[in-house]
């Protein structure tokens, strides 16, 4: 008896894998000569579809008439609100759900209310975290971003934080956009923004390089943010001498910032008239611009100043300007405007450009 029933036992678990080598070599035969319409089809007891395999590949589950959509390979269909659950763990949390409301705390769900609108969430309170809006507008922290924003996050307890990096860090950025914000840590600290051509701070009450101000464009601020120098924004001349007609020891040997103030006052007191002919100092001490009077030649500290900042400034041409800094008696110092730079002493009966300054 106990043979015959082992006999029983070997023939039943023969069948049952007989059985199941059979389906899967129809389903195998199905779908290797299936056309695109035809497939492996899996029905509950009530003809409803529940898993199909068509013969192109496309997967359905819950629907005939899978997606012809280009590059759809998966497409699940479910009446009234359908709910995709990917289940992290054994506990219930961290699940993930598509179309559905999440059930427990540290849930994530992605769901569309049927008004276009998208949703991504975390949490059993259906907190709707990220809003993406048809029209490409997204809201953090808000279902309704303002139409006129691209991105509106929304907070009561919470800032909005941009990169923070140091002033060497900034300036290695590629190609950086017009526009781009960043947080700047060391230097002049605080948000800067580019431009197109430069960095430029967000300040108040501070003032910054490249500024157009009293009369000019700064292009140099001490530490304060409060004082600096401004240059014209233009040329005083392209061809003019430094001296009136007379080489004297003027004494005008000051440098550093605002020392051209000084040699300019020295410079005019010593020439004078002169011959009758201008020379630089007397140009730059003679002009108003937007009611500001009291411009003067820069030093050669100053002038080398302009030189690093001459693209922010602008206008200048690639050719020797003068510097209220006497060089001796017969020379003054002059500085070559190209990406070198280089600084000289020049007779003072030559020809060279001037460009003014001035201090606040």
């Amino acid at each position: 008896m106990k043979l015959l029933f082992s006999y029983l036992i070997q023939f039943l678990i023969l069948f049952i894998f007989l059985k199941q080598l059979k389906a899967q070599q129809e389903i195998e035969a199905t779908l290797a000569g299936a056309t695109t319409s035809d497939g492996f089809l899996v029905q509950d007891n009530g003809d409803s579809p529940l898993f199909r395999v068509r013969g192109d590949g496309i997967v359905s589950i819950g629907t005939y008439a899978p997606s012809l959509a280009s590059g759809t390979g998966l497409h699940i269909y479910g009446s009234n609100d359908a709910t995709i659950k990917v289940e992290g763990n054994s506990t219930g949390n961290n699940n993930a759900y598509f179309n559905g409301t999440p059930t427990n705390e540290g849930d994530m769900y992605v769901t569309n209310d049927g008004d276009g609108d998208l949703y991504l969430g975390a949490g059993a309170r259906d907190r709707r975290d990220l809003t993406i809006k048809p029209s490409g507008n997204v809201g953090i922290n808000i279902t309704t971003p303002d139409e006129s924003a691209i991105l509106e996050v929304r907070s009561t307890s919470q800032g909005f934080l941009p990169p923070r990096m140091t002033e060497s860090q900034r300036n290695a950025i590629s190609s950086p956009a017009t526009g781009l914000l960043i947080y700047q840590t060391d230097g002049i600290s605080g948000l800067h923004y580019y431009n197109g051509s430069s960095w430029e701070p967000f300040v108040s009450g501070r003032h910054y390089i490249g500024e157009s101000y009293g009369g000019g464009t700064v292009f140099w601020v001490d530490a304060t943010g409060q004082h600096g120098l401004i240059s014209s924004t233009s040329d005083q001349s392209t061809s003019m001498q430094w001296y009136a007609g007379t080489n004297t020891y003027t004494m005008a040997r000051g440098d550093g910032v605002s020392g051209g103030e000084m040699n300019t006052a020295i410079i005019i007191a010593n020439q004078g008239n002169g011959t009758g002919s201008t020379y630089a100092a007397r140009v730059c001490a003679d002009l108003l611009i937007s009611n500001y009077s009291d411009w003067y030649l820069p030093s050669k500290y100053e002038l080398n100043l302009m030189h690093q900042q001459r693209t922010v400034i602008g206008g200048f041409s690639m050719e020797y300007y003068w510097s209220s800094t006497e060089y001796d008696n017969d020379e003054a110092w002059v500085q070559l405007f190209s990406p070198m730079g280089s600084q000289g002493g020049a007779n003072k009966s030559g020809s060279y450009y001037v460009r003014a300054i001035r201090k606040f």
